[in-house]
């Protein structure tokens, strides 16, 4: 230890006070990147839910427009059942 590091204030050598003040700051940076890291990934998180949210509206869509088609497809052909059935009985 040179001498400026094996001076005391309040009891804590300097050498300690550097060590501590070493690894606060690491540990502060550390927690600070994992933070920045997690913003990033919940930011990307939320663009892919959002396209993810329109995709599903538009086969909700394409589903009811099938739906539509599959009753009016239905409706025709019971049209024509009941056109036949008329004209036997007629």
């Amino acid at each position: 230890m040179t001498a400026i590091e094996s001076k005391e204030i309040r009891g804590l050598t300097l050498k300690v006070l550097y060590l501590l003040i070493a690894f606060s700051v690491t540990a502060t940076a550390g927690i600070m990147g994992s933070w920045f890291s997690l913003k990033t990934q919940n930011q990307e998180l939320n663009t892919k839910i959002e396209v993810l949210k329109a995709q599903v509206s538009g086969l909700d869509t394409r589903l009811g427009n099938m739906e539509t088609k599959a009753r009016n497809t239905d409706l025709v052909q019971e049209d024509k059942n009941l056109n036949t059935l008329l004209k036997t009985t007629n």
